[in-house]
């Protein structure tokens, strides 16, 4: 399988992704991709947001990675984060961004656990509670959310 990823206008394409977010159908993301297949099938799409602080001014956070139903469990999201988070660190940023993600999703979160490409935040594996979390569309509902930041830019 051969995918390709393009840039997009994220308010053209996401009404085919929303209804497979698992958390919201709203969208508010500053980049997105598709990733098509060579026959220009959909797979999935993944968006990033600004995300400053007063520590880094080049920071952006994961804000909606969706793989359609018929496409998941190939390992696509993980493989499409590692993708954006490159892209991100190396490419947008001139070598100077740094690039976070939250995740409830079990497996991605998984995913970044083990992976090389991913260090976890002082945040990893703690409770969803308070305005921060509900601002982010994770919802207070106290379950646990995987927190990383991107490396792999740093290892190559």
């Amino acid at each position: 399988m051969n995918i390709d990823i393009y840039p997009v206008t994220a308010r053209a394409v996401w009404p085919l992704f929303a209804p497979h977010h698992y958390l919201t159908t709203k969208y508010a993301g500053h980049r997105a991709w598709i990733a098509v297949l060579d026959d220009d099938t959909p797979v999935a799409f993944p968006s990033i947001i600004a995300a400053p602080s007063g520590h880094f001014k080049r920071g952006w956070r994961e804000h909606r990675t969706v793989v359609l139903p018929d496409f998941q469990g190939l390992g696509i999201g993980a493989r499409l984060g590692d993708w954006v988070g490159d892209y991100v660190c190396r490419i947008h940023t001139e070598g100077e961004g740094r690039y976070f993600s939250r995740t409830m999703h079990p497996r991605l979160g998984a995913y970044r656990e083990q992976s090389p490409l991913w260090k976890a935040t002082s945040s990893n594996k703690k409770a969803n509670t308070g305005v921060a979390a509900g601002r982010m569309g994770l919802g207070v509902d106290g379950r646990a959310s995987f927190s990383h930041e991107y490396i792999g830019h740093r290892l190559g």
